[in-house]
């Protein structure tokens, strides 16, 4: 079972919602959803925009390092049915999911 901060490769659907690939996201959701058909995603990119939308994923962050510098995009949350999850990369850390959520909360405040 995949469960919160697990970095994940995935079809992403783009916000169009016409295209999808196969991209790297994060798991913000817990173990309540997971244990549903679902999880919640965060979207991560190599295509580096260093705004307050981004959450730079760090070496250190990382149980694995990412393939290319990488970044979080906290802003565009999205649901996925698990079975579209092709396996586990990386896990985040709890320093850097604190981050994340930290980031992600400032948009409802």
């Amino acid at each position: 079972m995949y469960k919160q901060r697990d970095i994940v490769l995935a079809k992403v659907v783009y916000t169009n919602q016409y295209q999808a690939e196969l991209r790297p996201a994060l798991i913000i959701s817990n173990e309540l959803v997971n244990n549903s058909l679902d999880c919640i995603l965060l979207p991560i990119t190599h295509v580096l925009r260093n705004d307050e939308f981004s959450f730079l994923l760090s070496d250190d962050l990382v149980s694995v390092p990412m393939k290319k510098t990488s970044e979080v995009r906290t802003h565009k949350v999205f649901v996925l049915e698990k079975r579209a999850i092709v396996k586990k990369i990386a896990e985040l850390n709890e320093a850097g999911f604190e981050k994340v959520v930290e980031i992600f909360k400032a948009y409802f405040e």
